[in-house]
């Protein structure tokens, strides 16, 4: 057998770039599968365990970048992390990404929800001032009890100034207080995403406790969030008022008579610091009306999005909204919303309508009822208007979107009726005359 030719083998320093590439996946997806509280072993850490596994010139470099995410889900994890901190300096920086995590408990059906997570407290005391890169922080299928985070553990909190980002999944706070305290205790937050976040007392922090430097955050996602908690978030503008961007979601049925108006508090307590607004509503939970009232009805006052007041954020670029599944688009909420508006800023308004049909319509049955329904309602000649105020008039061609989610087979009877693939174009065309004619108007039809 012929030797080796040392010089066929890749340099050294290109093998570190190759890892450092496939280290670019663990600083994009770091988390794994942390937003259901799974631990999902990707692609590119089975990759970098191989490479630390190849030769010992490989090892360290690969063992670096394995550290960019770290699960604690127990005591004994953040104590095993502590002493590779202490037995190798040089990974402290490594960490950017830490996932508190509570135990997995079985019960019926799987996993339970919430599981204690004493370990943060312990986190946050032995870590502190050993983690001098982290960025994101997140804490998922977790109970915080009243022992999850010592008054000596908050005290520390303070020390980890380049936490970023906490985002929060499946936790459950015994009470609001708990979560404005673990909120005023990072100084360096400018991301706060909850997701199925609850409260188990129903009690208000007033007010928000006052850290003793502002805040810097600028984005708020919130899904299916308890009323206690988004109290939180409204009080915490006292201390961070420049909120950039604000996307909020709420599984709640919106018809339901009493339910919270989370978004408006939202909006009211950030008014014109917001540049980003994104709302989403539950799919199938607000009912159709009657094809008369959908007719000749211009405000739905039962439903959250015909009371969404942007009347505050006069600087105003981007604008987002998921309607409900309905039988037609909602242009009675649009027209209730853009109304409202007073920014002479907007470079983007997205609205998506989810069209289902009325149960067993023919392709034609429903393109004529679609038709008739367009033509018959006063919303879109009114939206028209709407969009000729002065402050539309710096509008850019195509920013107003209206996009529509129908099924294959209503798009075929749709265009083969009106002889033409752009058949959606031509209906709001057809209504909105001086909109489409400043070419503001951007028509998608998609399944």
């Amino acid at each position: 057998m012929a030797p080796t030719n040392p010089q066929s083998r890749l340099p050294l320093e290109l093998c570190d770039d190759i890892i450092d590439l496939v280290a670019l996946y663990a600083q994009v997806y770091g988390s794994g599968g942390v937003d259901y509280g799974m631990f999902e072993v990707s692609d590119w850490r089975f990759t970098l365990v191989a490479c630390a596994l190849t030769c010992k010139a490989w090892h360290h470099r690969a063992l670096y970048h394995l550290h960019a995410s770290v699960w604690l889900s127990t005591r004994e994890n953040v104590r095993y992390l502590l002493r590779r901190c202490r037995a190798h300096p040089d990974l402290q920086s490594a960490v950017r990404h830490v996932i508190i995590r509570g135990p997995s408990q079985h019960a019926q059906g799987g996993l339970a929800p919430f599981g204690p997570i004493p370990h943060f407290g312990t986190f946050a005391a032995m870590l502190a001032r050993h983690l001098p890169r982290v960025a994101y922080l997140r804490i998922c299928r977790a109970a915080w009890t009243a022992g999850t985070l010592p008054l000596e553990s908050i005290r520390c909190l303070p020390v980890y100034r380049t936490i970023a980002q906490v985002r929060l999944r499946d936790v459950e706070f015994k009470n609001a207080s708990q979560f404005a305290a673990l909120l005023s205790a990072l100084p360096g937050l400018e991301y706060v995403s909850c997701t199925d976040v609850s409260c188990r007392e129903h009690q208000r922090v007033i007010p928000f406790p006052y850290p003793s430097e502002a805040r810097r955050v600028r984005e708020l996602v919130v899904v299916n969030v308890a009323d206690e908690l988004v109290d939180v978030l409204v009080k915490l503008s006292d201390v961070a008022p420049a909120v950039r961007k604000l996307s909020h979601r709420d599984w709640l049925p919106m018809a339901e008579p009493g339910v919270s108006k989370q978004c408006q508090w939202l909006l009211d307590a950030y008014g014109e610091a917001l540049r980003e607004v994104e709302i989403i509503s539950p799919n199938g939970t607000s009912p159709s009306p009657s094809p008369a009232q959908a007719r000749f009805q211009l405000t739905t006052p039962t439903s959250t999005e015909s009371l969404i007041d942007l009347s505050r954020q006069t600087h105003l670029t981007h604008l987002s909204i998921d309607f409900p599944t309905k039988q037609y688009p909602d242009f009675p909420r649009v027209l209730s919303i853009l109304s409202s508006l007073k920014s002479e800023t907007l470079a983007l308004a997205h609205f998506r309508f989810s069209v289902h049909p009325a149960p067993c319509a023919s392709d034609s049955l429903w393109v004529w009822d679609f038709l008739d329904h367009l033509e018959e309602s006063p919303a879109l000649a009114r939206l028209d208007e709407v969009l000729a105020r002065a402050n539309f008039a710096g509008v850019p061609e195509g920013a107003v979107r209206f996009e529509v989610k129908v099924s294959e087979e209503h798009q075929r009877g749709a265009a083969r009726l009106l002889r033409g693939e752009d058949w959606w174009a031509q209906l709001l065309a057809k209504r909105m005359p001086r909109a489409a004619g400043r070419r503001v108007l951007d028509c998608v039809v998609c399944v």
